[in-house]
């Protein structure tokens, strides 16, 4: 609240500086006066900086001295006592807080008091699967399914270019600030093992329903929020509503029970989610600059109720028949050696993707020099080629899953050894850039048909499926990432840019070790299994027009 304050009175010195004629004073009392604004965080320290700056102009410039001595009585005027707002911008934070503290109590009331029913009562039981999903997915749920998988990424990385303001006005450190995107990522992954095991038993529909409900209302309290401790409750709870990614896969393989259309909704969603991540800091940085950081908060409050609204209007259950022996089924998935060997490609895979966005910003600005536009430009290029591979996968697709997945992991494989050389003979800012392009492009085309030739001989356990793959992904993949950092602080950019280069090597290795996936073998050599086209949906119609699959006995 008291930032809101002290940039009124910023206001102020600045249209009193920014006019010679009126006050003419000199550069010494425009320093300061921004100084006080970027490093206070506390009322205390700003009255103390207030002294000490009217003490330094005091010596040679009496009206910077003056000018500062009225910020201090400005200061001293609009001052918060007690919590008791005393001006027009201290009562609109002030409302802001109440609603956002009433609205968090009133969430998180509504939230145990659920989880003690479900204790009690049992998880409700599955709706029946809807007919209709068997004729593919309409133009209308497609782009419903590719909104949430966006907007999930979307909605933590907006804020990011926000976080140095965001963390001024709620009192937070930089630690304490970045942490809320860390600890938020932990818990989805966490979460998200338990939602999609429960999407088996009570099915897609109630989740989808609960999530994008959450998603509105909690964007509602982190947009409200006065203290980083109520952002942080609010961001935990928006945690566990992002953990609905693994549903939207989930459901993918419930609408696509072919692998050739399976691989192009795949690739469309994985295409959303990049475009996505890619454009999110610029939307949250400009909205922010035009309004504030809150306004991107209460824009996609108001996308998570559309969806939210469409969920409950259109939304079917798409869960087939599920297996409930959890057991068996963990042991029949993580007992495979071909299936755990396709968890850890793809967890090699993410984790390529997790070195470059985790350090890309510092080895660029700090090492390379480059600017946060250019560092920015550099994200939204790799971005846009990931999700052009992840659009171009399809194409690769010759007849079998398996075959594509094949060409794909050897692609990116190459792409992975041309990196490395790369980074032996050109080491500087153009070979690496250059490398992780290449990697951008082959990245999306191999984890889009590893992914699919996962899910391919376990529609009946899905979610429970995607339950082990963000759990793998999380350990493995964290694992890689966390060693980069200190790869590149510790060893070098060179070393950094050789590893980076080997996850991608070491992707296609793991692949090569679960070969022939003699499951996949036998499930496409059975013509009794054998997924029956469909022809109905006009996105279906579209996704199988050049599929190679088997037809309907």
């Amino acid at each position: 609240m008291w930032t809101s304050l002290l940039k009124l009175q910023l206001l102020w010195v600045a249209q009193n500086l920014g006019d010679p004629t009126t006050c003419p004073v000199g550069p010494v009392g425009r320093a300061l006066a921004l100084g006080i604004l970027e490093d206070t965080t506390d009322t205390s320290d700003a009255t103390c900086q207030l002294q000490m700056a009217a003490g330094v102009v005091n010596s040679g410039q009496s009206s910077e001295w003056h000018l500062l001595q009225n910020v201090g009585e400005l200061f001293n005027h609009f001052r918060v006592d007690d919590g008791k707002p005393t001006t027009l911008v201290g009562s609109f934070e002030f409302s802001m807080g109440v609603i956002g503290h009433v609205l968090t109590m009133l969430v998180y009331s509504g939230v145990i008091v659920a989880l003690i029913y479900l204790i009690i009562i049992g998880l409700p039981a599955r709706a029946p699967r809807d007919p209709a999903v068997d004729d593919g997915p309409t133009t209308n749920l497609l782009i419903f399914m590719c909104l949430v998988y966006a907007l999930v990424h979307v909605t933590s990385d907006q804020y990011i270019p926000n976080l140095p303001k965001m963390g001024r006005v709620l009192h937070g450190s930089q630690f304490v600030m970045s942490g809320s995107l860390q600890y938020t990522i932990l818990l989805k992954g966490l979460v998200g093992l338990m939602a999609a095991w429960c999407s088996d038993r009570v099915g897609r529909r109630p989740m989808l329903l609960a999530a994008t409900l959450l998603m509105m209302v909690t964007c509602i309290m982190c947009g409200c929020a006065t203290r980083v401790e109520w952002f942080l409750a609010s961001r935990l709870l928006q945690g566990v509503a992002e953990s609905v990614e693994p549903v939207i896969v989930a459901m993918a393989r419930d609408y696509a029970s072919e692998a050739k259309q399976r691989l192009k909704l795949i690739g469309i969603l994985e295409c959303m989610d990049f475009v996505g991540c890619s454009i999110s800091p610029v939307f949250g940085a400009w909205i922010a600059s035009r309004y504030n950081w809150r306004m991107p908060f209460f824009i996609l409050s108001v996308a998570w109720a559309f969806l939210s609204f469409y969920g409950f209007t259109q939304l079917r259950e798409s869960a087939p028949e599920a297996n409930h022996k959890t057991a068996p089924n963990l042991s029949r998935i993580l007992g495979n050696p071909s299936l755990r060997w396709l968890l850890l490609t793809e967890s090699c895979i993410l984790g390529a993707y997790f070195v470059m966005d985790t350090n890309n910003s510092y080895l660029l600005e700090n090492t390379f020099g480059c600017s946060p536009l250019a560092t920015a430009l550099v994200i939204l290029g790799y971005g846009l080629l990931a999700a052009f591979g992840a659009v171009m996968s399809p194409h690769f697709f010759t007849g079998t899953i398996m075959a594509c997945a094949k060409t794909t992991c050897q692609f990116f494989t190459l792409m992975g050894l041309i990196s490395f050389m790369l980074g032996v003979f050109a080491p500087g800012l153009p070979g690496y850039v250059g490398g992780v392009y290449l990697q951008a492009i082959s990245m999306m085309m191999a984890y889009t048909s590893v992914n699919v030739l996962y899910f391919e001989t376990l529609e009946d356990c899905a979610g429970l499926a995607a339950a082990c793959e963000i759990l793998i992904q999380m350990v493995f993949s964290g694992t890689i990432f966390v060693i980069s950092t200190y790869v590149l602080v510790d060893e070098g950019v060179q070393t950094f840019i050789l590893f980076q280069a080997a996850i991608c090597v070491i992707a296609g290795v793991m692949f090569w070790l679960g070969r022939p996936f003699p499951h996949i073998i036998d499930r496409e050599k059975s013509p009794e299994t054998s997924p029956v086209t469909r022809e109905n949906s006009p996105v279906s119609h579209s996704l199988h027009s050049s599929s190679c699959s088997t037809p309907p006995p």
